[in-house]
């Protein structure tokens, strides 16, 4: 029989709050389960004696006391940026004959090619009633499509996933059908942090 044992492990804060958690491997020999083994582990574990694997994927290696804000995990930082549209600059059909029928929002420093970032698209209409269907597009290419509410000058948000690119997107809003103009009033893109 082994005398190492998968031994869960949970961080507190100075308010007795569970912080974080992992895992570590245990020698029962070394750190028998008494109260004297128990209390020579949690400060072992407290000095940074070994090596916890986190339940986000980070690690805690040998030599580093654990912090009390959970370490983000390996892989890729999040991700955040907002556009801001010029207010009152309305996007039109293309066969309306009225411009203009587009605007750009140019998304930089992605960290990496992804189908799952996350999306807020809030936008303004001034009619009472009518339909339209916006069309988003992602570096020339259709993507995603959100069927516009009359808004009577207020705003509405919409929410979703788009893939993108590592390094830099535009995106494109346009009015695919409908005879409802409207105005890009902020369109945020979100990453968490890791792989």
């Amino acid at each position: 029989m082994s005398n190492i044992a998968t031994q869960s492990v949970h961080f507190f804060n100075n308010a007795n709050t569970n912080i974080y958690n992992g895992t570590m491997q245990r020698d029962i020999i070394l750190y028998p389960l008494t109260a004297d083994g128990e209390a020579r582990l949690e400060a072992d574990i407290e000095a940074g004696v070994f090596t916890i694997t986190l339940e986000n994927g980070a690690t805690l290696s040998p030599g580093t006391v654990p912090p009390l804000v959970e370490p983000s995990p390996p892989g890729f930082s999040a991700y955040s940026q907002t556009f801001t549209g010029p207010l009152d600059r309305y996007i039109y059909a293309a066969s309306s004959g009225t411009t203009p029928t587009s605007t750009d929002a140019p998304f930089t420093g992605l960290p990496k090619t992804d189908t799952n970032y996350n999306f807020s698209f809030t936008y303004k209409t001034t009619l009472s009633s009518g339909s339209g269907v916006a069309g988003i597009k992602v570096n020339g290419v259709d993507q995603k499509t959100v069927t516009l509410e009359a808004a009577t000058g207020g705003t509405r948000t919409v929410t979703g996933t788009l893939s993108l690119l590592a390094g830099n997107n535009t995106i494109t809003f346009v009015l695919d059908s409908g005879t409802m103009p409207y105005t890009v009033m902020s369109f945020t893109i979100t990453r968490a942090a890791g792989a």
